[in-house]
């Protein structure tokens, strides 16, 4: 009875622990770089269902994250007309900042933001848990739960009120729901599938690619399983998914015009105006909404050749990309345990595919389609949160794993049991800096932030404020970077104060200022503290002068 009671209660009492780690590390975080944007426009477009700021980011995700502003009397700044729709990321920003310190209490906004992001996030494991349990048992279920909650990657987008972790979650579950109506053939699962598929949509434009993920998928159901009458259940749950998907979209672009083409959409973007130009496809009335065309526009203008890049320790302002590149960031970031159980899961599938073929592609479409995506397609490169979709996939082969390994040997068993523990332990000892996380392949998380762009989203102010607290406030200069207003935190002056006694540098200036000989020289010193991982403080008085 009491077995009985504790195997009911673990998923619950697994998604509290991922809950507490969350709470417990997003109280002691400042606004990251664009968070404040992302709450303006959320809690503009649960007050309008205006579409236009922020475009770039859809706006499920953001409405949820600001739901808690609807309770709650907040001011706007002035919309400036040329913010709808914009292609300047800097005005945008600017227009957020002012909402969260200017016009309002940023901490009264931003901490339930980030509680509903989680609970969000949180929301989506438990779903998954119980689709992986009906169909491939409880200990797959457990284990994939346990990785999910664990995961320090996953924990640091998951807190915030960026849509990373959320859209990665919902593009997850629409994937594992199609799966479920593929092998069924049920049309109500297909109704949920497609339901979940809109939502993946209207999170995030990443989401756009569970469009090529689905249809894969159904690809391998009709090279499994040939047969006329199959085959046609198979086209009809896959018309019946994306018709409930387009019509979620449209749901929430509720303004403007509702099949737009390419053409007429004067695209700025070379993609879509390459698209736009093709004799047939360009004047063709597509059946989605104005506004979700045009954040796409945005999203492709805006991952143009030029954003500069940071990698392996060298910086290149004019940008770069590398086909490996996102190869070589799950391996620095992942936590080992769940990289080695998902490879073996997919060798073993790969090995029997002619009986495990749906399977094996449920496990490798996802990640195939992601990493390509983003290694040969989209120029942009920055840190591990553009493939974070990748994850529950990883979990999911881990798990399946585990259940095939505890039907063998006591070996097989007990080097399971060992991943697991220290899948739990990578979690708890990355707590609460998820964002700087690096395995053991990085050496720590203070060399791995050398190594890459993306541990620093400026979220330590309050951190580098305790310690000045403790220190006796002492004449602190600040070289920040972030969006965050340093003032709302603490005393901070500017860094070229000659009355400095202590100097704190973010230390993504260090990587994205190469040229400054002062900020070099700088970090050739030994640091008095380092905040989070991310904030190193000097002692002025001891720092050597700058060589002639």
């Amino acid at each position: 009875m009491f077995a009985r009671l504790i195997r009911r209660a673990l998923p619950f009492i697994l998604v509290c622990c991922f809950l507490l780690q969350g709470v417990l590390s997003l109280l002691q975080k400042s606004a990251t770089y664009d968070e404040a944007v992302l709450l303006a426009s959320g809690a503009h477009f649960l007050r309008t269902c205006d579409t236009g700021p922020n475009a770039e980011n859809p706006p499920l995700l953001k409405a949820v994250h600001a739901l808690p502003t609807r309770f709650m009397r907040i001011r706007f700044p002035p919309m400036p007309p040329t913010l709808s729709y914009s292609y300047s990321m800097a005005e945008e920003i600017e227009w957020g900042r002012a909402f969260l310190f200017e016009k309002n209490d940023a901490r009264r906004i931003l901490m339930p933001g980030r509680v509903m992001a989680l609970l969000f996030v949180a929301g989506c494991g438990l779903l998954a848990f119980f689709v992986i349990r009906r169909r491939w048992g409880p200990l797959q279920a457990t284990v994939f739960l346990i990785l999910f909650c664990f995961s320090p990657n996953l924990l640091a987008h998951a807190r915030l009120t960026t849509p990373d972790a959320g859209a990665a979650c919902l593009m997850f579950l629409a994937a594992l729901l199609a799966f479920e109506t593929f092998v069924s053939g049920r049309y109500r699962v297909a109704l949920f599938a497609g339901l979940l598929t809109g939502l993946a949509l209207v999170a995030k434009f990443t989401g756009t690619l569970i469009i090529p993920i689905v249809c894969l998928q159904a690809l391998m159901f009709g090279l499994a399983r040939r047969g006329a009458h199959r085959a046609r259940r198979t086209v009809l749950a896959l018309l019946v998914l994306g018709a409930t998907a387009l019509a979620v979209v449209h749901v929430f672009y509720p303004a403007g015009p509702r099949f737009v083409s390419l053409a007429g959409l004067h695209c700025r973007s070379p993609l879509l105006g390459r698209l736009a130009r093709l004799p047939l496809l360009g004047g063709l009335p597509l059946p989605l909404p104005h506004g979700f065309l045009r954040g796409l526009d945005i999203v492709a203008h805006n991952n143009q050749p030029g954003f500069p890049n940071y990698f392996l320790g060298r910086f290149h302002p004019g940008g770069g990309s590398w086909w490996y590149f996102y190869v070589v960031v799950l391996a620095l970031k992942l936590p080992l345990p769940a990289l080695v159980l998902y490879a073996a899961a997919l060798f073993l599938f790969a090995r029997d595919s002619n009986r495990n073929l749906p399977h094996g592609g449920m496990l490798a479409i996802g990640p195939v389609v992601i990493l390509l995506n983003f290694s040969l397609l989209c120029y942009r490169q920055l840190g591990i949160r553009y493939v974070l979709p990748a994850l529950p996939f990883f979990f999911l082969g881990a798990a399946l794993i585990v259940g095939k390994c505890a039907t063998r040997s006591r070996a097989w068993q007990r080097a399971c049991i060992l991943a697991l523990c220290c899948q739990i332990l990578s979690g708890l000892a990355a707590f609460p800096h998820y964002l700087p996380y690096f395995n053991v392949f990085a050496g720590s998380r203070d060399r791995g932030t050398r190594l890459l762009f993306g541990a620093d989203w400026g979220q330590d102010l309050p951190g580098l404020a305790r310690w000045h607290r403790k220190s006796g406030y002492p004449p602190l200069g600040l070289d920040y970077y972030g969006t965050a207003d340093p003032s709302y935190y603490g005393g901070f002056q500017p860094y070229y104060a000659p009355s400095n006694r202590y100097l704190a540098v973010s230390v993504s200036q260090f990587l994205i200022h190469p040229e400054n000989a002062q900020l070099m020289h700088l970090s050739k010193q030994p640091p008095v503290a380092v905040i989070g991982h991310t904030i190193k403080v000097y002692d002025l008085r001891k720092v050597p002068p700058l060589p002639p």
